[in-house]
């Protein structure tokens, strides 16, 4: 405490004075020649204390000496009385030679942060940054260049105050002279400003580029101004400027770390839900890890000031975009309607209703503005709806019981998911499962259901076979396609093998898959992972559940080869054992004891990550001569499905029939079979690999134009599966083999 006190000059040391009996000038020679040895060889403490008590004294420093006290600061050691010095050092104005010695003295490595002088090198920065009104403002990067055209000196003094801002958050006294500064604009005239400057981007014109700091604390100056400002635009253009400024460059970090910090801490002071529903989408979105702490901090502190759990504040802080009850929103500009819907589709009609294809050239001239706005809603309204999706989709892991009035007014009712929520089956708190249809809350059978007291999202695991089976048939027979697999998921029971190890499961162990790719999915599905390269960066993919007090972690690691990019990062990982830890005691639980939902959706997505990020998905992997890793390539391709592969092999069983391509096909084993005019095709129902028959030649197929997609008027049961739609793709293309025309596939075929 007395060495820290010492280093920041806040207490007078209780030291003998070995000046007693000098005189002012000849103290000053003392602490002159003092200082010298301080720079050059470093002093004792006893001798530091001693020096920092002669300087508490008003002595009479010429201007040259406080320049060689600053200049040997550049070299001072620990004890070295830096705080003393600068404060002699501000009883002078500020000339060239004062602003190089100062900046000499903050390059000494006694000054970087974390250090116990770091309170010593804010107060060296204010000095350093203070205004020099009669200069030019200089741009410090690609944003205030944007800008600086409209920078007078009111706008100047909002930006430079950012260089004021020594912590993470902006002091009352800060904000009380930010409001000052923004009563000198105007109101109305800095809100619009402002959004006009975010919408630029925190680094614009240089994509994979760090903002500089000093640019940073420019925007920080602007973002700290914008706390009374907490209409849904403002609160969602912050956000969207947070979302930029947190995007990671390769091996270097966020574009602006300090800038996107801020913006979260912004809309964290801000009152009123439309903040905090921001939040939210950016607790969805944003994956470097500070930012995700700040954020989730923001929305617990949030939720307290509600008196609700986290999960509900999610609930009813999904903003409506102003859609109507039926998820539209129509607009009337000039002669021309333009609608919006809850997909963040926009379409045009004429004054007489008819559609047209694209905005009319009056309304883009009329109306530039107004259409702007609804394009960039439109764009939000796509973003806040596939994370809210991605939300509900974990209720089937939680199986919270929601109360019917919450579930009717933030789901079933609400403008922008009831089109979600209608489409997913529900089980009220008698056991009953019903969808919404036509109206009415309705069971497979057709009969009607009272919710009762309370609802959550219907889980295939609690059901049995005949339940499933049926709400499959129910919603394959009306084309009712569900947001995510429901009905069609996949389930994960426990096996004899994770009887037998009871701590641990081996069930997706020894895959070699795609490191980027694995990672890029442990972020969409909300688990952590830090990519590995050549130095220590070791860790396993974890899945905090803390509902259950449990933290799902997926052992994984890189193979012998130790194949890097060119930034010594492991192209590819091979998987291990998956387990529950008790997040109380770091002990792995027993898996008889976890939640079967738990277990099952903790597997699924295990299995997702091997199902697509693993090597035996690339078609071209298989052409290499000496291939890496081919036993496993050639096993994983053709071998056994796992249980999305079962799934897979069932939906397709009900889709056969109604295929134009019906009579080419069938279901053998492991592979979809497709007769073409020049050969006979199996497609594996796993991977999406394909063998030519006789012979069972592997056929190359990269992805491109001709596997885009599946055929227009083919009904999907649900959204995102990717290899479903690959398989059907190439079945549709693979039947109709004569008129394939792409090179590198047809000189692969028999003549």
């Amino acid at each position: 405490y007395q060495i820290n006190n010492l280093l920041s000059g806040k207490a007078k040391p209780d030291e003998p004075d070995p000046t007693k009996g000098l005189s002012p000038s000849e103290q000053v020679d003392y602490v002159m020649s003092t200082a010298v040895d301080a720079a050059s060889y470093g002093i004792m403490m006893s001798r530091a204390k001693a020096l920092s008590s002669v300087l508490w004294r008003k002595l009479p420093f010429t201007p040259e000496q406080i320049l060689q006290l600053a200049r040997l600061s550049a070299t001072g050691s620990y004890y070295f009385p830096f705080a003393h010095v600068l404060r002699l050092a501000s009883s002078l104005p500020m000339t060239p030679e004062l602003r190089q010695a100062l900046e000499k003295m903050r390059s000494n490595r006694m000054l970087e942060p974390g250090q116990e002088l770091s309170v010593v090198a804010r107060r060296l920065d204010e000095m350093l940054n203070a205004r020099d009104e009669s200069a030019p403002f200089q741009p410090a990067g690609k944003w205030t260049a944007r800008i600086a055209a409209e920078i007078d000196p009111a706008w100047r003094a909002v930006l430079e105050a950012g260089t004021e801002l020594s912590g993470s958050e902006a002091s009352g006294k800060w904000r009380h002279a930010a409001e000052d500064r923004m009563k000198a604009i105007g109101r109305e005239a800095f809100r619009t400003t402002a959004l006009r400057w975010l919408e630029i981007g925190p680094s614009p014109d240089t994509p994979g580029t760090q903002a500089p700091i000093k640019e940073s604390d420019y925007q920080r100056g602007l973002l700290w101004s914008l706390t009374g400002f907490n209409d849904a635009e403002m609160c969602a253009s912050l956000a969207r400027f947070a979302e930029q400024c947190l995007k990671k460059i390769p091996m270097i970090g966020a574009v602006s770390q300090k800038s996107g910090n801020a913006c979260i801490r912004v809309l964290a002071a801000m009152n009123g839900m439309e903040p905090v529903s921001q939040l939210a989408r950016l607790a969805m979105r944003v994956k470097y890890q500070t930012a995700q702490r700040l954020v989730q901090e923001a929305l617990e502190e949030a939720a307290q000031r509600q008196g609700i759990r986290r999960d509900q504040l999610a609930e009813i802080t999904v903003p409506d975009f102003g859609l109507g009850a039926d998820g539209i929103r129509n607009e009337q500009l000039g002669g021309t309607s333009v609608q919006l819907d809850d997909a963040g589709c926009i379409g045009y009609f004429s004054s007489d209703g008819k559609p047209l294809k694209s905005a009319p050239e009056a309304l883009k001239r009329d109306f530039a503005d107004d259409l702007k706005e609804l394009k960039q809603t439109a764009k939000e309204i796509a973003v806040m709806r596939a994370a809210h999706t991605t939300r509900i989709e974990r209720l089937l892991l939680s199986q919270r019981e929601i109360p019917v009035s919450a579930w009717r007014t933030s789901y079933l009712d609400h403008p922008l998911l009831a089109s979600v929520a209608r489409n997913l089956i529900w089980q009220s708190s008698s056991g009953a499962t019903a969808i919404w249809h036509e109206g009415r809350l309705l069971e497979w059978s057709g009969a009607e259901v009272s919710p009762g007291e309370t609802v959550r999202l219907w889980h295939p695991v609690n059901a049995d076979a005949q339940t499933v089976l049926s709400w499959r048939c129910w919603l394959e027979d009306r084309h009712i396609r569900q947001p995510f697999k429901q009905a069609h998921r996949e389930v994960y029971l426990l096996t004899d093998a994770e009887r037998a190890t009871q701590t641990y499961s081996h069930r997706f162990a020894g895959h070699i898959l795609k490191q980027h790719q694995f990672a890029a999915l442990c972020g969409q599905r909300g688990w952590q992972f830090r990519m590995m390269g050549q130095w220590d960066s070791h860790n396993n993919a974890a899945f905090d559940l803390p509902q259950f007090e449990l933290r799902a972690e997926f052992a994984v690691d890189f193979p012998r080869d130790e194949a890097v990019s060119g930034h010594a990062i492991y192209l590819y990982l091979a998987t291990d054992r998956l387990r529950f830890m008790d997040r109380l005691t770091s002990l792995p639980r027993e898996l008889n004891s976890i939640p079967q939902a738990v277990f099952s959706e903790v597997m699924r997505d295990a299995d997702l990550f091997v199902g697509v990020a693993s090597i035996g998905n690339d078609p071209l992997w298989g052409q290499q001569d000496p291939a890496p890793f081919g036993h496993y390539w050639g096993t994983f391709s053709f071998g056994e499905l796992s249980a999305a592969a079962e799934q897979r092999r069932d939906v397709i069983a009900r889709m056969l029939p109604q295929l134009a391509i019906r009579d080419r096909c069938s279901l053998e084993g492991h592979f979809l079979i497709v007769r073409g005019d020049r050969a006979t095709y199996k497609i594996h129902l796993g991977s999406s690999n394909v063998l030519i028959e006789p012979g069972s030649r592997y056929l190359c197929i990269v992805r491109g134009p001709a596997t885009a997609k599946v055929p227009d008027k083919l009904f999907l049961p649900f959204e995102s599966d990717g290899i479903l739609s690959l398989i059907l793709s190439k079945a549709f293309m693979l039947a109709a083999d004569a008129k394939i025309t792409d090179p590198s596939i047809t000189r692969q075929l028999p003549a």
